[in-house]
C-alpha cells in the first residue's frame, strides 16, 4: 500500500506541475507550430477555434491565424469567418485603406473571391505611402484588381526605397519590420523585374546591415520578436534558409535563434525579453513565420500568394485535438486512480478503503483543478493588470483626444473627446503604452495595436484607425506637450507626467500643445 501511495502522490505531482511554464528546449518548426496550436486551441477542437475566436477577430489578430491554418491545410469549414469578413469588409468604407486591405487577403485565402476584394485592390493601387501599397501588392500578387495595377504598384514602392537600400514609413533609414514586410510583397515579382530584383538585393544588404551580433535586430531601440518573425518571413519567401542563411547568421545566432528566445513554453511568444510576457500579436506573427518556413523549405509559393497545395495536417498526437491545459489535468488524475486500483487489485487489496481512498484524492484534485483560472489569450487582454494596487505609485494624466476629425462619423465624438484628462496612476518602470493599456481597458474603450515597428504601435483607439482619413492620419503621443521621439512602448513614465493621445491627420503638424 505504501507504494501505492508514493506512486499516486507521484501521478498527482505530475498531474499539477504539468501547467507550469518549464525550461525552453530546441524544437523543430513543425514541433513548434503543433505546440502554438495546442496553446491556442483553448476552447477545444480546431474547428470550435475557427469558429468562435477566430471569426471573431478574423478582421485582425485572427486573420494571421487563418491565413496560416490555410496554409497547414488544417481540416476545417471556414465559412464562418469566410461570411463573418465579407460583413464587416462591405461595412468598413470608412476603416483605413489598409485594415480593408487586410480583411480583403484574408478572404482570399479563405476562397473568397467576393467583388469588394477587387475593389479594395485598385483603391489601394492609388496609394502613395508604403504600407498601403505593399498590402495592395499583396493583394494583386493574388490576381485581384486590375491587372496593370501590379505593376504600377511596385513601382511605387520602388520609388520609395530610402537611399540605404531599405523602407520605412517614417524617417531616411532603414525599419526593419517595414522593409522585410516589403520583401515579402515583392518577392513573387523578382523574377518578372529586373528592377525589382536589384530593389531587393538592395533591401537584403540594408537588413544585414542592421542585423544584431545576437541574430535579431533592433527597432525603437528595442529588440523584438516580431522583427526577427518578419525576417524570418521575407528570407523563406525568397528561398533562403532564416535557420543557416550565411548572410543572416551572426556570432551569437541566426535569425531563427533570435526569434526563439522570445519563446514562452506552453504560452506562446513574448515581445519583448525584458518583460518576458506572452503577447498575442508576437505569438501570431512568429507563428505564421514558422508557417512560411516551413512552406518555402517544402518548395511552395511565397507565404501571401495563396496557391494551396494539399497538405498533410498538423497533428497533436495520440491524445485528442485541442486537448486544453484542464483537459490534460484531468486526464492525468483519472490515470492515477486507474493505476492506484489496478496495483492495489494486483496486490490482492479487496478492502473497499484501498479504493476509496485514492478515489477521493482524485476527486479532490479534480475539484482543485476546476476552478483553477486558465485564461484565453481574449481573456488576457480584457483582464486587469497583474501589479498590486500598492505598486502603483506613479501620478500621472492621460486623455485621448480627436479633435481634428470630430463629429465626422458615427464612430468619432462630437466634442472630440474618447478619454477626457484623468489621473492614473502606474507602477514605477511603467510606459506609455502600458498607460494606454491599462486606461483603455478601465473604460472599455477598444484599441487595436500590434508591433509591426519593434514596439507597440498604436493603430486604431475608439474604431477611429491610422489612415482613415488621410495618408498622413493616425494616432500620435505627447508628454508634457512635447511628442515623442520613441514608441510608446520605450517612453517610460515619470510621476507628473502628462500624457496626450491624439488624432492627426498631417503627422502632428495640425496640432497645437
Amino acid at each position: 500500500m505504501k507504494r501505492i501511495g508514493w506512486l499516486a502522490a507521484a501521478l498527482l505531482a505530475i498531474v499539477f506541475l504539468w501547467p507550469a511554464r518549464l525550461p525552453a528546449r530546441a524544437e523543430s518548426p513543425e514541433a513548434l507550430i503543433q505546440a502554438v496550436l495546442a496553446e491556442r486551441q483553448a476552447g477545444g477542437t480546431l474547428q470550435a477555434w475557427v469558429d468562435g475566436a477566430l471569426t471573431e477577430t478574423a478582421d485582425s489578430l485572427g486573420g494571421w491565424y487563418l491565413i496560416a491554418l490555410r496554409h497547414l491545410g488544417l481540416p476545417a469549414d471556414y465559412t464562418r469567418p469566410r461570411r463573418a469578413l465579407e460583413e464587416k469588409l462591405a461595412a468598413a468604407e470608412t476603416a483605413g485603406i489598409t485594415k480593408r486591405e487586410r480583411m480583403a487577403l484574408t478572404l482570399l485565402a479563405l476562397g473568397s473571391r467576393n467583388p469588394a476584394i477587387d475593389a479594395v485592390a485598385d483603391r489601394g493601387a492609388e496609394e502613395e505611402t508604403l504600407m498601403p501599397l505593399v498590402f495592395g501588392l499583396h493583394l494583386m500578387n493574388n490576381g485581384a484588381g486590375q491587372p496593370e495595377n501590379r505593376r504600377k504598384t511596385a513601382e511605387k514602392i520602388l520609388n520609395l526605397q530610402l537611399a540605404d537600400g531599405g523602407w520605412a514609413v517614417i524617417g531616411t533609414d532603414c525599419d526593419v519590420d517595414c522593409t522585410a514586410m516589403t520583401l515579402q510583397a515583392l518577392a513573387p515579382l523578382r523574377e518578372e523585374s529586373a528592377a525589382v530584383a536589384a530593389a531587393v538585393d538592395r533591401g537584403m544588404t540594408a537588413l544585414t546591415g542592421i542585423q544584431q551580433e545576437n541574430g535579431g535586430f533592433l527597432g525603437m531601440g528595442m529588440e523584438s520578436a516580431e522583427s526577427c518573425a518578419q525576417v524570418l518571413l521575407a528570407l523563406s519567401d525568397l528561398g533562403l534558409d532564416g535557420a543557416k542563411e550565411e548572410a543572416f547568421v551572426r556570432p551569437g545566432g541566426s535569425v531563427m535563434d533570435a526569434m526563439m528566445r522570445f519563446r514562452l513554453e506552453g504560452e506562446g511568444f513574448a515581445h519583448d525579453l525584458k518583460t518576458g510576457k506572452m503577447n498575442e500579436t508576437a505569438t501570431v506573427q512568429c507563428f505564421y513565420a514558422l508557417v512560411g518556413y516551413q512552406g518555402s523549405r517544402n518548395g511552395g509559393e511565397p507565404y501571401y500568394v495563396f496557391d494551396f497545395p494539399e497538405a498533410a495536417p498538423v497533428r497533436a498526437g495520440f491524445f485528442p485535438e485541442g486537448l486544453t491545459a484542464r483537459g490534460w489535468a484531468w486526464l492525468g488524475i483519472g490515470l492515477a486512480l486507474l493505476a492506484s486500483w489496478i496495483l492495489a487489485w494486483r496486490r490482492g487489496k479487496r478492502n473497499w478503503r484501498s479504493y476509496a481512498f485514492p478515489l477521493l484524492l482524485a476527486l479532490a484534485a479534480a475539484a482543485a483543478v476546476s476552478v483553477l483560472e486558465i485564461q484565453s489569450p481574449e481573456g488576457y487582454y480584457a483582464g486587469n493588470d497583474e501589479k498590486d494596487s500598492g505598486d502603483r505609485n506613479v501620478e500621472t494624466t492621460i486623455s485621448i483626444r480627436c479633435d481634428t476629425v470630430a463629429g465626422e462619423n458615427a464612430d468619432v465624438p462630437a466634442d472630440g473627446i474618447l478619454l477626457a484628462e484623468e489621473t492614473l496612476y502606474v507602477a514605477e518602470g511603467d510606459t506609455a503604452f502600458d498607460q494606454l493599456l491599462e486606461a483603455t481597458r478601465a473604460h472599455r474603450i477598444q484599441m487595436e495595436y500590434d508591433g509591426t515597428t519593434a514596439g507597440a504601435y498604436v493603430r486604431g483607439i475608439g474604431y477611429l484607425y491610422e489612415y482613415q482619413f488621410g495618408n498622413l492620419s493616425g494616432w500620435m503621443y505627447r508628454v508634457n506637450g512635447v511628442f515623442a521621439d520613441v514608441g510608446c512602448s520605450q517612453y517610460r513614465l515619470r510621476p507628473g507626467d502628462r500624457v496626450e493621445w491624439i488624432y492627426t491627420r498631417n503627422l502632428g503638424k495640425d496640432q497645437e500643445p
